[in-house]
């Protein structure tokens, strides 16, 4: 297994054994598709029962950069590719 691969499997399980101890119904790997077909795999998606939303968990390990803003660059990424999910919610609702 690659390192960056390990490193990400390592911080997914301590963020989710950290959720289940604060009472959130964790699952791991949830499939999706948009609403233009797109695929993805959230890494974690978590439920609260005291709680009436969900925690979409998409944990990004960037190694290739040094990048000062890196956190907020792939927070801006990663909520525009969970826009679409959102949209799709509201329109269930």
């Amino acid at each position: 297994m690659l390192l960056v691969t390990r490193g990400h499997h390592r911080v997914k399980h301590t963020v989710k054994e950290w959720l289940e101890t604060n009472n959130y119904n964790c699952f791991e790997e949830v499939y999706a598709v948009d609403s233009e077909g797109s695929v993805r795999y959230a890494d974690i998606v978590a439920f609260h029962p005291d709680h009436k939303s969900a925690l979409i968990l998409d944990l990004t390990i960037r190694y290739e950069t040094n990048e000062p803003m890196q956190g907020e660059q792939v927070n801006e990424d990663k909520n525009r590719i969970y826009e679409k999910y959102r949209l799709v919610k509201r329109e269930l609702h």
